[in-house]
């Protein structure tokens, strides 16, 4: 009677874990699914956590599969097979010293005030701040009346 009892605690366990390992999974997917084409990656390979090389290797169109050696490998293969993806924007920050990869992190948005003349005839003014190729960043400016 007390092994039946142990054996269905154990297979409770058992479920409890393989649907929390499910909805981390299911999570971990929807936020790739989210970032994918947007994310600035920044920061050492070797330190990333493997949710966050999962992520790159995403990015990359690679297999997020293995554990976190093999997804990290695969990474590393693939920047040096096409070292032009290190000069890219997204990815140029996962490389080089410390400082270098700050200086490829994206600059928090800008703000900036603006005092409408009275009587104008602007009801509504919208700054929108762009992040360009190369690392230009142009405004867009509009009013609406």
């Amino acid at each position: 009677m007390a092994e039946e009892e142990e054996r269905r605690e154990k297979a409770r366990k058992e479920e409890e874990a393989k649907a929390l390992k499910a909805a981390k999974t299911a999570e971990h997917q929807a936020q790739m699914a989210r970032l994918n084409g947007t994310k600035v990656f920044t920061g050492a390979l070797g330190s990333k956590a493997k949710p966050d090389l999962q992520l790159i290797a995403a990015a990359l169109s690679l297999s997020v599969n293995g554990k976190k050696q093999e997804v990290l490998d695969q990474i590393k293969d693939h920047f040096e097979a096409h070292p032009d993806l290190k000069r890219n924007a997204r990815f140029a920050g996962l490389f080089g010293t410390h400082a270098q990869r700050q200086a490829a992190a994206p600059p928090s948005a800008p703000t900036t005030s603006f005092s409408l003349p009275s009587g104008s005839g602007i009801s509504m003014l919208v700054v929108v701040s762009i992040t360009a190729p190369h690392g230009l960043s142009p405004s867009v400016l509009a009013w609406y009346s």
